[in-house]
């Protein structure tokens, strides 16, 4: 869990709940809703203007950074490091 002053409070603590709660769910249920989730946020990210990805605001862990720069670290980012994770899962499976 995270601690006070780590810059990542409630968020952590209710994304650890929410893998915890579906960490039993099959893969075809998660692929799908990853499928539906993933869809509106990219729907919504392409409809962001130049002056909204331009915005800047203070993120408590990473400090000052515009939207633009905190869609690709939270979305690209972190989403190429569960890809790399499915290959290596796939891979010692296959």
């Amino acid at each position: 869990m995270s601690g006070a002053g780590d810059g990542l409070g409630p968020r952590v603590e209710t994304s650890l709940a929410v893998i915890a709660r579906d960490h039993g769910l099959p893969a075809d249920v998660l692929l799908d809703r990853l499928g539906r989730e993933g869809a509106a946020v990219a729907a919504r990210i392409t409809q962001l203007t130049s002056d909204e990805l331009a915005r800047v605001g203070h993120h408590a862990a990473w400090g000052d950074m515009s939207v633009g720069a905190i869609v690709e670290r939270t979305l690209v980012i972190h989403l190429e490091s569960h890809v790399e994770q499915l290959r290596r899962l796939l891979g010692s499976s296959a």
